[in-house]
């Protein structure tokens, strides 16, 4: 508990794979942080843990299911970059549903399957990188997401997304990643 709390220096974090736990206010009041890297298979985050530390803006996760970032509240969240890494291959139902502070989502190359709901409501979200070659199978994963939300995937794979139904309703744009 207090573990770097009111650490106003304090920039970015990065939670080893070996991390468990991290406990209440443990980063609280960490005016400056910015920035969270999460290699840990989802460690038990108290949700106070982060409480005053409302200036993040980008969270990295690579693990291999993500099950959201529930210890960061909806309505507070300054979070607006989510970058999903190679590990990734699982986002669970509504991992991030109403995170409305949510701009650019990037998906790693390995994700397969994004649960439903699990982007729903996050109404700001304007643009996500997906590296996959083969679409991940969505079940209104995007409920809510306005369908002029810009898709970059992979130039070759192109063709592979247009034929979905749930990702065709984006501006799917080829990218080379």
């Amino acid at each position: 508990e207090n573990m770097c709390n009111k650490c106003e220096s304090l920039t970015s974090i990065v939670i080893p794979e070996n991390v468990t736990e991290i406990s209440k206010y443990a980063f609280g009041n960490c005016t400056s942080l910015k920035k969270i890297y999460i290699y840990s298979e989802e460690p038990t985050i108290d949700p106070g843990a982060f409480d005053g530390t409302m200036n993040i803006k980008e969270v990295e996760i690579d693990v291999n299911t993500v099950y959201g970032i529930s210890w960061i509240p909806n309505s507070e969240s300054g979070v607006t970059d989510i970058v999903f890494g190679d590990k990734v291959e699982v986002l669970i139902e509504d991992a991030f549903y109403e995170h409305t502070g949510l701009v650019t989502v990037t998906l790693g190359r390995n994700v397969k399957t994004l649960e439903g709901g699990v982007f729903s409501k996050c109404q700001n979200l304007r643009t996500i990188y997906c590296k996959s070659n083969t679409p991940p199978t969505t079940d209104g994963s995007f409920s809510g997401v306005p369908t002029d939300c810009v898709v970059y995937v992979p130039t070759d794979a192109l063709n592979a997304y247009q034929s979905t139904s749930e990702w065709s309703k984006f501006n799917l744009q080829p990218y080379n990643f």
